[in-house]
């Protein structure tokens, strides 16, 4: 079966494919196909409106893409194509009248040509070098600035009468994305391959890949194929040999922390994978006593649980109130309030909710959270929690 675009460039992550018409200013609209947008505002300098994707751009990809169209616009038009978060501070743009771009800050600095009616402009995420980029009309345009590390959702800002615009997250597109991907991939090979490792460098970093991630029976079988009952990995001292284990920075005092932990942690990873949550979370709430039942590894659990219970045929009713009465016990934490302020939080629980708008879920635009990826997900917040609780120096 040939890939889709979005599978090459993505897998099968999740990935933005409309725009948010839950969130946005009352002089934006967005008509029925939820990717054109319209600006009806008195173009007043406090009157810009932006709006953004339903969901950030996946990160576990060596890059993200979407374009923009400029539907209509007058001759000055005050369009900004990019990425934000929730706040200013870390927004990513490119302008259209002057052709400046922002990264995080309200200086704007000069970047590419302007743009207008007709144009096409491209935004994109490179994350192997850590970088903003544009395109226009399919010409890349180079490095916009330094990565922020925060939930980037393509997003549009509009400020003058008229002005309509018309994204496009699925391709084809204008910039050929795909030559763009294997020229990254390419040249990230290269400077892989030019670099020479040691042998008891690489083992020490596969050694400590194995033991950080939870992956006991695979570590132990490391170990045998690799005669080696343990590996040194104290980074305290500079060992020119292993130069480039010691960018890790890992005491011997971390690592017997995390050792300690590996087979509780190994069978409950094992137990989220397999999609045995309540009995994960049992064992979740009694061999970690220390983490707070308000943790975001506590709401993925929970919530881990509840989609399981959906897509084993579980009784709707039944299932929310499981959901609910689980959501209680969360909720009688005093962080709780905090929580439920946190976006990425919000997020988790609305789109395991979100489930139930559909009669056919497992074909919704929701489909992803049913996927072998949400339980590695999971999995990895759970083991990432119980790490930073117990194994600090």
């Amino acid at each position: 079966m040939t890939k889709t675009l979005t599978e090459k460039l993505y897998g099968f992550s999740k990935i933005p494919s409309c725009l948010n018409s839950r969130i946005r200013q009352h002089y934006i609209t967005i008509l029925k196909d939820l990717l054109t947008v319209e600006y009806t505002g008195k173009s007043r300098y406090c009157d810009s409106g932006s709006v953004q994707s339903d969901t950030c751009a996946p990160t576990n990809c060596p890059l993200y893409y979407y374009e923009v169209e400029i539907v209509k616009c007058d001759s000055q038009p005050k369009i900004v194509v990019g990425f934000s978060y929730r706040s200013e501070p870390n927004s990513v743009g490119y302008k259209s009248e002057d052709g400046y771009s922002m990264n995080g800050t309200s200086k704007s600095e000069s970047y590419g040509p302007s743009y207008g009616k007709g144009d096409v402009i491209g935004c994109g995420i490179n994350y192997l070098n850590q970088n903003y980029f544009f395109t226009k009309n399919g010409s890349f345009l180079g490095s916009a600035g330094s990565l922020f590390h925060i939930d980037n959702y393509p997003t549009v800002g509009l400020n003058s009468f008229g002005e309509s615009v018309k994204f496009n997250f699925l391709g084809p597109f204008k910039f050929n994305i795909e030559d763009y991907y294997k020229k990254i991939i390419s040249t990230e090979r290269d400077e892989i391959n030019s670099n020479t490792v040691s042998r008891e460098d690489l083992n020490g970093i596969v050694h400590f890949y194995l033991l950080h991630r939870g992956y006991s029976k695979t570590l132990k079988a490391f170990k045998n194929e690799t005669n080696a009952d343990g590996m040194n990995l104290d980074l305290n001292e500079d060992k020119s040999e292993n130069k480039f284990i010691n960018q890790l920075y890992i005491s011997n005092e971390v690592v017997n922390k995390m050792e300690s932990t590996l087979e509780k942690r190994s069978v409950l990873i094992d137990g989220i994978l397999n999609g045995e949550i309540e009995g994960a979370l049992e064992a979740f709430s009694r061999n970690f006593p220390k983490i707070k039942k308000s943790s975001m590894a506590y709401v993925m659990l929970v919530t881990q649980n509840f989609i399981e219970m959906l897509k084993n045929g579980r009784n709707t009713k039944e299932c929310l109130s499981w959901l609910q009465e689980n959501i209680k016990k969360l909720a009688d934490n005093d962080d709780f309030e905090e929580l439920f302020k946190n976006d990425h939080f919000k997020h988790v629980f609305q789109e395991a909710c979100g489930l139930l708008a559909y009669d056919d879920f497992e074909n919704s635009p929701l489909k992803a959270n049913l996927s072998k990826d949400r339980r590695l997900e999971t999995a990895i917040v759970v083991n990432d929690t119980i790490l930073k609780k117990y194994s600090r120096k």
